[in-house]
């Protein structure tokens, strides 16, 4: 079995790595609420990605709310 570690110290900035984490969770959101309904994808999600999950969940609700609902 082959380990994967991914390294975010290879953007150069924070804030880089602040909105690729962002994105990936968006794009997790949008299938957890698919598949599981909004309660089970917020749970899922805070296992997911622990600190990130929790800095970030409103505005990917509120972002969900207002456009990731809307392109379905």
């Amino acid at each position: 079995m082959t380990k994967v570690i991914f390294d975010f110290d290879m953007f150069e900035s924070k804030e880089a790595t602040d909105m690729l984490t962002l994105s990936c969770i968006k794009h997790n959101y949008e299938e957890f609420v698919d598949e599981y309904g909004h309660d089970e994808a917020n749970i899922r999600l805070a296992r997911l990605f622990g600190t990130a999950w929790e800095n970030c969940k409103e505005r990917v609700w509120q972002w969900y709310d207002s456009e990731g609902a809307d392109e379905k």
